[in-house]
């Protein structure tokens, strides 16, 4: 029996296909970033208002997020 391994999605590759809502926070973020990058605590804040419209994201020390999708993809995936 072969294991399936599924791919999640970057939503943070395909911006065109966010939804509005989602699309606007991500955007204003992706400005603040464009400047001299975020901090850590930018992140948190960025992370803040994606979780309040149901998505979430990873990032690290280095402060790069990464991984952008639904909550409901990462809680069927098991890595939340």
């Amino acid at each position: 029996m072969k294991a399936m391994i599924e791919e999640k999605i970057d939503l943070f590759e395909y911006y065109d296909e966010m939804p509005p809502q989602l699309k606007g926070v991500v955007s204003k973020w992706m400005d603040i970033e464009g400047g001299d990058g975020l901090t850590y605590n930018q992140c948190e804040q960025f992370l803040f208002e994606v979780n309040a419209i149901g998505y979430t994201f990873e990032y690290g020390l280095c402060a790069e997020p990464f991984g952008l999708c639904r909550i409901d993809d990462n809680l069927e995936s098991g890595t939340i």
